[in-house]
C-alpha cells in the first residue's frame, strides 16, 4: 500500500500566472506606488512652501522610482526571455476591448453605489436558527 505525498499542499495549489508574470508586474507596481506617494508629497506637502526640508530627497526618490519604472521591467524581461510569448499574449490581451467591456465599466459606479440585493439583505440579518424547536 503506497502511503500518500508528505507535501500535498504545494502540489495542491493552481497558480493563474507564472513565476515570470508575477515577478515583472511587481517590477512595474512598486516603483509605480513609489511615484505614486512620492509625487503626492512633493505636491502635498512642498508645493506650498518649497523651503520645507528634506524636499531633495524625496524629489531624488521620486527621479529613482520613475527610472526603476522603465528599468526593472525591462530587466524582469530580459532575465525571463523565455517568456516574451506570454508577455506580448497578456500585453495583446490588456489592449483589446470588447463592446462588453466597455458596457461593464459604464456599469461600474452603478454597482459600487448601488444597495445590496434585498435576497443578500436578508440573508445576511436572519439570525441563525436553532434545531430544538
Amino acid at each position: 500500500m503506497a502511503s500518500p505525498p508528505k507535501n500535498t499542499s504545494r502540489g495542491d495549489r493552481i497558480l493563474r500566472f507564472r513565476g515570470s508574470e508575477r515577478l515583472l508586474h511587481w517590477c512595474i507596481a512598486i516603483p509605480f506606488l513609489v511615484c505614486l506617494l512620492s509625487a503626492a508629497v512633493l505636491v502635498v506637502v512642498y508645493n506650498p512652501n518649497p523651503q520645507r526640508p528634506y524636499r531633495a530627497i524625496v524629489s531624488w526618490i521620486h527621479r529613482g522610482a520613475g527610472i526603476a519604472l522603465i528599468g526593472l521591467p525591462l530587466l524582469a524581461m530580459v532575465v525571463n526571455i523565455r517568456d516574451t510569448k506570454v508577455y506580448l499574449r497578456n500585453l495583446k490581451e490588456g489592449l483589446l476591448w470588447s463592446f462588453d467591456d466597455v458596457i461593464w465599466l459604464m456599469k461600474m459606479p452603478c454597482r459600487c453605489c448601488a444597495p445590496r440585493p434585498s435576497s443578500l439583505k436578508r440573508a445576511s440579518s436572519t439570525p441563525a436558527r436553532s434545531s430544538t424547536s
